[in-house]
């Protein structure tokens, strides 16, 4: 009987091509990145060369640094933003049960703390 051995091929994570040409365009050096990330010129060097960063916060402090978001310096994912005009058109309506129901909403205050 044969067995069958699956292979899950890990996806490459395109931080060290994101770094490089962000580098490129701002005119960064690596010892500037170093300096935003908090980390040596030798790590930065390993980030341009495709290693994974194993010290996530200072990829955080990087991305601050440059002014950008964390998940768009380490994995290339952009979030976009829409303009909402009313909170109508972020959600959808359901109806949940029929019946009569009764609704209480009551309005919270923060307490005074003069301890």
């Amino acid at each position: 009987m044969k067995k069958t051995i699956q292979q899950t091929r890990r996806k490459e994570v395109p931080f060290g091509k994101i770094l490089s040409g962000i580098m490129k365009e701002r005119q960064l050096t690596l010892k500037m990145v170093a300096q935003m990330a908090g980390v040596s010129v030798s790590v930065a060097s390993d980030w341009t060369a495709g290693n994974t960063p194993r010290d996530l916060h200072a990829v955080f402090r990087l991305a601050q640094g440059l002014g950008i978001d964390f998940s768009r310096l380490l994995l290339g994912e952009v979030q976009t933003t829409k303009e909402v005009g009313s909170i109508s058109e972020l959600f959808e309506e359901t109806d949940m049960f029929e019946g009569l129901v009764r609704i209480s909403i009551k309005k919270v205050h923060l307490r005074n703390s003069t301890k």
